[in-house]
């Protein structure tokens, strides 16, 4: 897996697959939209909405639809999550392999999950409930509890470069509540998993990351 040495807002993953895999897609983390990348990728509805959500399930519902038009047309997908955007399409791509799919007279699918930087949680467990019911330090939460915004984007989202003015403005406050939603399906117990360890990644420190894949995905080996 290779990632471009390009400043945080324009790094685009450049993933090495065989040529049978025909489709990327990409999910984003909490307060990022399609706009923060140089790559087409999903728009979460949790960030930046009109009404903030209750849950996570109008994220999950948008994912798998875009999951089920790509596999409808025959492609074998890889989806690439960050941070928050790795819960969501965990939930998502339940029923949507390639494993299961064939079974109803299906082609295409999902064929790997590579999770950069990302929650990795437990069947019944949401993000809050995985670190104890406490909010991470970064957080800023909105008097109302419905919306998330970072403190010191800057410092937490990104590496110091001259773009990180401009990355920061393109960020959104996120949806805080999908973040106590329960997920009903670990799909890297499922479908082939790659996670990528950023060691200097400041919103989930590496030993965060370390305890998620060593303790919580212990046993799957993918």
């Amino acid at each position: 897996m290779y990632m471009t040495k390009g400043p945080p807002a324009k790094r685009v993953f450049l993933i090495k697959v065989r040529a049978i895999i025909r489709q990327i897609l990409f999910v984003p983390g909490d307060c990022h939209g399609p706009e923060c990348y140089d790559i087409e990728m999903v728009h979460l509805p949790s960030v930046g909405p009109v009404e903030y959500l209750a849950d996570f399930s109008p994220d999950v519902a948008h994912i798998r639809a875009e999951v089920e038009r790509i596999a409808n047309s025959g492609r074998r997908i890889v989806v690439v999550a960050h941070s928050y955007g790795g819960v969501v399409p965990s939930e998502a791509i339940q029923g949507l392999d390639l494993v299961t799919r064939p079974k109803n007279g299906q082609s295409g699918g999902v064929a790997h999950l590579f999770l950069c930087c990302s929650f990795v949680i437990s069947k019944g467990k949401s993000v809050i409930s995985t670190f104890g019911e406490n909010n991470l330090p970064w957080w800023n939460i909105s008097v109302d509890r419905l919306a998330l915004s970072p403190i010191s984007p800057g410092e937490i989202f990104y590496v110091s470069t001259s773009e990180v003015q401009g990355a920061v403005a393109r960020l959104k406050p996120h949806s805080y509540q999908t973040l106590h939603s329960p997920v009903t399906y670990a799909a890297w117990k499922h479908v082939p998993t790659t996670y990528l360890y950023c060691v200097k990644d400041n919103a989930i420190p590496f030993y965060v990351q370390k305890m998620m894949v060593e303790e919580t995905a212990k046993g799957y080996p993918h």
